[in-house]
């Protein structure tokens, strides 16, 4: 089996939820064509946006055990290829469902949206959307594991902190992902924070610090991710 045959049947089994994005995507395109900038407007297509990859990187990184919507990991890692390559095509269908988010980032881009004032701050821009997808991608991969290791025979004590990770793990990584993205986006309209240089120098700041600090953890993650997923352990 090839990436393309995984990314069709992606497609068609989700062809209905695209098109439903698509429909939801042309209104709100329409109102940031037609305004300065409108922090709700973009607030809601970013959160339709964000829940969709997650979705999407939960229906392609599935449990051990077989669900009645999505194939089992068991099943993906059986397939004749090798395991490592399979972990790889399934991050390239978690790519996929974040599309959007990656397509509206480059729109307010290119339509001067954000106006990014050097070289350094457009590579701190793309460098963060490359950290924050990453990010949430193996933080939902690493929630899975956490969740079949949580479903073994374990004391309830062990259960509860295994759960605290998790919910510590995603709040901490999304807190500084926020901040740092609202830092460098809000300047970008005058009407928000003004033009000043104190609030153009902690645009910058903020995410040159938040966003590699996401990408080594995404890269530590990813590794991490790739020794568990690619075994399955009995109970």
């Amino acid at each position: 089996m090839t990436p393309r045959h995984f990314l069709k049947r992606d497609f068609l089994d989700f062809r209905l939820h695209w098109a439903l994005i698509g429909l939801i995507s042309i209104p709100m395109i329409w109102w940031l064509r037609s305004e300065s900038f409108v922090f709700w407007v973009w607030f809601i297509i970013g959160q339709t946006y964000f829940m969709w990859g997650m979705m999407g990187t939960a229906h392609c990184f599935p449990v051990v055990q077989k669900a009645r919507d999505r194939i089992s990991r068991s099943y993906l890692l059986s397939l004749p290829i090798p395991r490592k390559t399979v972990f790889a095509i399934q991050h390239l269908r978690c790519v996929v469902f974040w599309l959007p988010c990656v397509l509206l980032a480059l729109y307010c881009l290119a339509s001067k949206r954000i106006h990014p004032d050097s070289v350094l701050e457009v590579l701190v821009f793309f460098l963060g959307i490359a950290a924050t997808i990453g990010f949430f991608i193996e933080s939902s991969v690493w929630m899975t594991l956490e969740e079949e290791r949580m479903a073994c025979y374990m004391s309830r004590a062990e259960r509860l902190v295994g759960r605290a990770r998790s919910y510590l793990l995603m709040v901490g990584g999304c807190l500084p992902l926020y901040y740092a993205w609202a830092n460098m986006l809000l300047p970008s309209d005058p009407r928000y924070l003004g033009n000043s240089w104190f609030y153009r120098t902690m645009a910058l700041c903020i995410p040159s610090l938040v966003f590699p600090i996401a990408g080594v953890l995404t890269v530590a993650l990813t590794v991490y991710n790739a020794r568990r997923w690619c075994v399955i352990r009995s109970n």
